[in-house]
Parts: C-alpha cells; structure tokens; sequence
C-alpha cells in the first residue's frame, strides 16, 4: 500500500479479527505473548508487518478445506515484547472489543520488560513465569455476553468502521417478497452488540440474533448481526467507508455502482410496487455475478 492505514483502522480490523495469546516456544519449556491477525487477503496483513514488524505465516490448509477449494489463508503475527507493546499501545485509544484483552497483555508487557531477555537466555524469573501463566487465564477467561455491559464505547469514526468491516461485513443481494426483484443488504456480524449499535446509530438499519451461529459452549458468547437494507442508508454508509477501505474495496465498488444507478429510480413516499426495466433487472443480476466474482487468492 502507498499509505499506512490509520490507527482507528487497524483497532476496528483487529477488533474483528485479532486475537491475543500466549504461545508455547519450541523449546516447550516457557511461553510468549503474541498477537495474530489470520486473512485471506495478503495486502490486508502485509500491512500489520510494514506497521509494526513481525512475521506472515501460511495457515496449512486441512482437507476439508482442500476439498471445498477454500483460499489460501495467511497470518500476522508479532514478534518481540517492545513490538508487540508498540502495536498494542497504538490500538488501544480505539479498541473496543479486544479492549480488556489488550489492557491484560499490556499489564504483562510491562511487568515482563523488567527482565530483559541476555544474550545468554538466562532463565526468566520464577515471578515472571507465575505472571505469564495468569496472564494466559486471564486472557482466555470471561468470554460471556454479559462481557461488555456497562461500558462506554469509543465514538467509532469511519476508519474504525472500514477496519472492522474489512474483517466482519460483507455485501449481498436478497429477494425481496412479493415484489420479485432483488435488493441490495450490507451486513455486520460481531459478538459485541454495542459495535452494531454504533453502525445502526450512524447508518440506520437493524440488529438481530445470527440464528446460523451455534453456541457450542456457554463460555461462546451470542452473535448479532446489523444489517443495512436502506438504499439511501448503504450508500452513506459504503461511501463514507470507501477511502479506508482495503479487503472488501473491490466489493464496495460493485456495490457503490448498483446503487448509483439504482437512485436513479426513486420510491415514491406511497411506497407502491416499482415496476424497473428491464435493462435494470439484467444489470442487478450481472451486479449479483460481480459481487460473488470478488473474490482473489493472494499469494506470498
């Protein structure tokens, strides 16, 4: 990219799909904080690495994945206790669902720089061991609904909406009943409900239950999704996240364009049946191919 995307992007991206854990090294003896961001698209996290350094992996393919011809996934991982400081206290200001997360690592980061690592690799202090392991707990404890009641969210601007759309929305069409014809809908899925909140609140729309997510245990918490039916509404909302904008930049574009041209043809306030041309309905339907066609393998 020609531009280091912002810190707001990079909160609502991983806030969408970072994760914080503590790893064990090869020598299996001890372990190590990390952050991780997987992908499927490598621009998305060779970003994280011109950032804020660290390393992209391959994540091995399984069979099952093999087998439904799934895309190449890779990831991001930190490397190093001042990096992996450096990008969480960079995101800090403006995470929201990783906050608890992050403020936990943090607290370990600091304690943990007490005893720098020799060239020698002197054992860690036993404290410092004791630390890392209740760091670990912590980090993998209340994942709850009640989890994020009760607290103030940051007010969300358009580059943490673009990051954490970037890794949790998608564009799709429906039919819609009676009226045979297709329309456009944008949709955010997320565990934390106060986020989908701040997307309704600036963009309008609606929350429901995700009904396909199985909470297999009680410690997955619930998942919600807020979709964006309106026309006028999804395009505000693609237009103003446009410019941040990275993984699903080609898709918003086919989208932006649909719906260009679908303000063409205004409702009328006594809301009856619209009878578009056909021209119009071949154009949704090429509309519909482009936006499943948007999908690339990114190779290292």
């Amino acid at each position: 990219m020609s531009q280091t995307p912002s810190a707001k992007y990079f909160a609502g991206h991983f806030d969408a799909e970072g994760s914080i854990s503590c790893r064990l090294r090869p020598n299996k003896k001890t372990l190590f904080l990390c952050c991780a961001v997987p992908g499927v698209c490598l621009p998305n996290i060779s970003i994280y690495k011109d950032a804020f350094g660290g390393c992209i992996t391959k994540v091995n393919h399984t069979e099952k994945d093999k087998e439904q011809n799934r895309t190449l996934a890779h990831q991001w991982s930190s490397q190093g206790l001042l990096e992996t400081k450096r990008f969480l206290e960079t995101i800090k200001p403006y995470a929201f669902e990783k906050l608890d997360q992050i403020e936990t690592a943090l607290r370990y980061l600091y304690y943990r720089l007490q005893w720098p690592v020799s060239a020698n690799n002197i054992p860690m202090n036993p404290d410092v061991a004791q630390k890392t392991y209740s760091t670990l707990i912590a980090l993998n404890g209340d994942k709850t609904s009640g989890r994020f009641e009760g607290k103030t969210i940051n007010p969300c601007t358009n580059q943490y909406f673009a990051g954490h759309y970037d890794g949790e929305g998608s564009v799709t069409t429906d039919y819609q009943r009676g009226k045979n014809s297709l329309r456009l809908l944008i949709q955010v899925s997320s565990a934390c409900l106060p986020i989908l909140e701040d997307y309704t609140a600036a963009f309008g729309g609606s929350i429901t239950r995700n009904t396909n997510h199985k909470t297999k245990t009680e410690n997955h918490k619930p998942m919600h999704q807020a979709c964006i039916a309106s026309i006028e509404s999804s395009y505000y909302m693609l237009k103003a996240m446009r410019p941040y904008l990275i993984e699903k930049q080609q898709q918003v574009d086919v989208a932006l364009d649909w719906l260009t041209y679908r303000l063409q043809f205004p409702i009328n306030p006594g809301r009856s049946k619209l009878n578009l041309d056909q021209e119009f309905m071949k154009y949704t339907q090429d509309t519909l191919r482009k936006l499943k066609d948007v999908t690339q393998v990114w190779d290292l």
